[in-house]
């Protein structure tokens, strides 16, 4: 929002392009993005990446309070653009399914688990009919089915009483259907992300971390979570090069540790100063939240995070990357000799051996 559209995809055109070559051939790429330039990037991406490379487009609730006005209607989500580097060879992984099953009324369709069959009561919906019960009450609900699927007996329901019925969802079906992912992120559809997924509550995560508030927008746990859970692999390299908060990183940790993988990740930030992070916020935000995650000794011992969570107890490596003009007669200079055990060089020997091994990695983009 501090750019002008012509400047964001100016700025995001060069790393986009270096990313695609970083990627695996298998690779994925997300975008969070909202709708005010969504377009625009959805375009920048298919140029860099190809249209036939885009996956899909995910949609994040990401704002659950009723108390947000809008002069309009109320904006409650945002995108999440989904490319690969080649669709062909791109995996994603299923989700598994949590649901119990079991056939308490011995359904020759088998084990069953039960799920609400009725919207929220509204007389005038179509789907607003009558049930007749096995006590020969008839039940009048909103329901999630038409009259004319249920007159042909194409819903299975489970009657207990005089209960309201609920509808059957078979564990030969949902085995396949409910472990494809849905573009729609959120706990009713998905089953996943937790209340916590959103907006509000993802600044509860990093205050309980840092202990303020310490920056505007950051994005929830849970939401990087759901992200690495159906595109991460054991040992994944996961780029983030717009690490803000550094919520990816703190995700990396959690989902090596709930599935006992070994994925790593690199976190890419500025410094830019704002009120909130005065040294910058890569100082105050992306790395003070990474150590007080990976090194207990560093964390406050009052950390409301650690009162319900464990360190993660790893190392943490911090380069500060210089930055100097093109044209400066410095740049050399800022090539330590002990990063790569070697010995002290002088200008000259450096250049040469800069050169030597380094240009197989500098590729010039077209």
């Amino acid at each position: 929002n501090r750019i002008s559209r012509d400047n964001l995809l100016s700025m995001l055109r060069p790393r986009l392009e270096l990313a695609k070559l970083l990627m695996s051939p298998e690779g994925i790429i997300t975008c969070s993005i909202d709708d005010r330039n969504y377009a625009y990037l959805k375009c920048l991406f298919d140029e860099v990446f190809e249209e036939y490379n885009f996956v899909n487009t995910m949609v994040w609730h990401s704002n659950k309070s009723i108390m947000k006005g809008s002069k309009h209607i109320r904006k409650d989500h945002e995108y999440i653009l989904v490319y690969a580097k080649n669709i062909d060879k791109t995996i994603f992984n299923k989700l598994s399914n949590k649901m119990e099953f079991s056939n308490p009324d011995n359904d020759p369709n088998g084990p069953w688990f039960s799920s609400n069959a009725t919207y929220k009561l509204n007389p005038s919906s179509p789907n607003y009919y009558g049930i007749k019960l096995p006590n020969n009450e008839i039940i009048y609900r909103t329901w999630r089915f038409a009259k004319i699927d249920y007159d042909k007996g194409l819903i299975p329901l489970f009657f207990n009483g005089g209960n309201v019925p609920r509808i059957k969802l078979y564990e030969k079906d949902n085995n396949i259907k409910s472990s494809v992912p849905s573009t729609i992120i959120d706990d009713t559809i998905t089953g996943i992300l937790s209340e916590e997924g959103n907006l509000t509550t993802a600044k509860n995560e990093l205050i309980e971390i840092l202990g303020k508030d310490s920056f505007e927008t950051p994005k929830p746990l849970s939401l990087m979570l759901y992200i690495l859970n159906i595109m991460a692999k054991n040992d994944s390299i996961v780029l983030d090069f717009f690490a803000g908060s550094g919520t990816m990183g703190h995700a990396v940790l959690e989902f090596n540790r709930n599935t006992n993988s070994n994925c790593t990740f690199i976190m890419a930030t500025n410094n830019e100063l704002g009120e909130l992070y005065p040294n910058g916020v890569a100082y105050d935000v992306t790395y003070k939240r990474l150590k007080n995650l990976m090194d207990s000794t560093v964390i406050q011992a009052d950390s409301k995070w650690l009162k319900y969570n464990k360190s993660y107890n790893l190392p943490l490596l911090v380069i500060e990357i210089a930055n100097e003009p093109k044209a400066s007669t410095k740049i050399f200079e800022k090539v330590n000799e002990d990063l790569y055990g070697i010995a002290k060089l002088n200008n000259k020997e450096k250049i040469e051996w800069v050169c030597e091994n380094f240009e197989k990695t500098a590729l010039e983009i077209d």
